[in-house]
């Protein structure tokens, strides 16, 4: 009989109930550890993946895709929603695509929230070729285990978990009149 089938027979027959009032004390404590840990894990991952949504969106930015397509901001959004469905509700990622002349000129400002907390002051503005294309991508995510949300100061209303990436379009040829 290995270990763990002693503790269960001397749990079975020690007849004191301090044991069971130990385990009542800190199995709470304990499992709670356990699920924080692994709601952190699943934070760092939807992170990563929302990287990887970003990587690829800014890949099609870069190549004059999206610019060059019958409703570019319609077509990002579907890629968008193709490459992040497998973690993200399409309705909880938000973007927010700035053309600029140099690289020195990106700037984001703070973002707004309105009352169903979407960003208010987010665009879609791609540029055209050789233009710095700045993408800001933020994803929603909703704290399961009790209390995670009051730990990081959120009150009750989900966590944004935000990527940035930055990259010069490619000097693509534009078909349309006006690219920018």
């Amino acid at each position: 009989m290995g270990m763990f089938g002693r503790s269960a027979k001397n749990f079975a027959k020690d007849t004191r109930a301090t044991t069971a009032i130990e385990y009542a004390i800190l199995a709470p404590i304990f499992f709670t550890i356990i699920f924080i840990g692994m709601e952190f894990s699943v934070l760092v991952f939807k992170r990563n993946h929302l990287k990887h949504v970003m990587y690829e969106a800014s890949r099609i930015l870069q190549t004059g895709q999206i610019q060059n397509a019958a409703n570019p901001k319609f077509e990002f959004e579907r890629e968008i929603c193709a490459e992040a469905l497998h973690l993200f509700n399409c309705a909880d990622v938000f973007y927010d695509v700035r053309s600029f002349d140099q690289i020195t000129q990106v700037t984001f400002p703070a973002p707004t929230l309105d009352a169903n907390l979407k960003p208010t002051n987010f665009q879609f503005q791609p540029g055209g070729p050789s233009r710095v294309t700045a993408m800001r991508l933020a994803g929603r995510f909703y704290f399961a285990t009790p209390y995670m949300d009051r730990i990081f100061g959120l009150g009750g209303k989900p966590m944004f978990v935000v990527g940035h990436s930055i990259a010069r379009n490619e000097p693509y040829v534009c078909t349309k009149a006006k690219c920018e």
